[in-house]
């Protein structure tokens, strides 16, 4: 393994949590500035944890009309994850895939689409763009359970498919309706454990790398 590679190795972990925690920051910082309104109570004031959902934060203009100032800090937090996370599934699957390397790009580039999507939210398609993630993401997420599962690291994949079925959950109350004023506290739960997970993956499996080319 040659000096460049371990370099590499070494640093990105530290990138990814980084780029996570800092997305956390910017999202408490969205939240404060978010001028209020929700699809429950369209004249609320302030940012409700209960009831608005993250995306929100990145529309032009607050549930309530108001212009939204929380937008900006909202789309940097957005982009800080996208790439952070992006750096995660770039790297994840040479750690944990020493042979196959078509099982390394399908892991490696569905994760990264998965993210590129999610950075679209705001945008006019958000829900072919939420269902695009989705699918992208869950084709990556099964290959490293799977992984993960097969070498022994049971909490990790257990943890994992609880993510994903938090996940599949979202969708399906969006897309039946049911339950529907609880999605955006589920939505955040989503976001927490799912981002808990892959900073324990990443912690578990720095040290444990293989010299193979990508």
């Amino acid at each position: 393994m040659n000096g460049e590679h371990q370099s590499s190795i070494a640093f990105w972990p530290i990138f990814s949590i980084g780029g996570i925690s800092l997305f956390v920051v910017f999202f408490f910082i969205a939240a404060a500035h978010y001028p209020g309104g929700s699809n429950a109570h369209l004249h609320a004031i302030g940012f409700s944890w209960a009831d608005n959902y993250w995306c929100e934060l990145l529309g032009e203009n607050a549930k309530n009309g108001v212009r939204n100032l929380a937008r900006p800090y909202a789309m940097i937090g957005m982009v800080i994850l996208s790439v952070s996370v992006s750096v995660f599934w770039w790297n994840i699957p040479k750690m944990v895939y020493e042979k196959s390397r078509l099982i390394r790009s399908v892991m490696r580039y569905c994760g990264m689409l998965s993210m590129l999507f999610s950075a679209l939210i705001f945008t006019n398609w958000h829900d072919g763009i939420i269902y695009a993630a989705v699918i992208t993401g869950a084709v990556s997420f099964t290959l490293l359970f799977y992984e993960l599962f097969r070498n022994k690291r049971d909490f990790l994949s257990y943890f994992g498919v609880v993510c994903l079925g938090f996940i599949f959950m979202n969708c399906i109350m969006y897309i039946t309706n049911f339950g529907i004023e609880f999605l955006p506290l589920i939505q955040k739960i989503t976001f927490a454990i799912t981002l808990i997970w892959i900073i324990l993956v990443i912690l578990q499996l720095k040290k444990h790398t293989y010299p193979s080319k990508t």
